[in-house]
């Protein structure tokens, strides 16, 4: 069972990290925001969280099979698990990695960022992103379903006309 949560968690985070590797609007803004996904999150964990898991996913796979095709998937899980750790500790520490790792329009985008150069489409202020969660909250007027709001439907219906 753990296999294949394990082969799910890593596949999601391989998925994650083609697509954070795109030029598409949403990584792009993704890659702007200060937040939890910075270069170095995107560009060496995601991706080496994905190869970890995937690597221990497939050891049992590795250990159902027979003879020499056991040794080759062994072999392929070390090495993707390795490989893994080694991103880990380059993602989570501040350790210097090669430039060619980040794409060059990321390495673009989070220069312009650092000077603070950056499109106007790409840059989501906190002030935004409240403001549009106010608005969307004021559309959808919430139902109270406490207590509260029950005992005035009780009384509502005991009040003689």
């Amino acid at each position: 069972m753990f296999s294949f949560m394990a082969l799910g968690v890593g596949i999601g985070c391989l998925v994650l990290a083609v697509l954070l590797r795109r030029p598409s609007p949403w990584s792009q803004r993704t890659i702007a925001r200060n937040g939890f996904l910075d270069l170095r999150m995107s560009y060496l964990f995601v991706p080496a969280l994905g190869l970890l898991f995937v690597g221990l996913g497939l050891v049992q796979f590795a250990l159902m099979s027979r003879g020499i095709a056991q040794s080759v998937i062994l072999t392929v899980c070390a090495a993707f698990v390795l490989t893994g750790f080694v991103g880990l500790a380059f993602g989570m520490l501040p350790l210097p990695y090669p430039s060619r790792v980040i794409p060059a329009w990321a390495r673009d985008l989070d220069e312009r960022r650092r000077q603070g150069r950056l499109p106007r489409e790409l840059v989501v202020s906190r002030a935004r992103r409240v403001t549009a969660t106010h608005e969307e909250s004021q559309v959808r007027p919430r139902r109270r379903t406490g207590k509260a709001s029950r005992r005035r439907t009780n009384a509502k219906k005991r009040r003689p006309h």
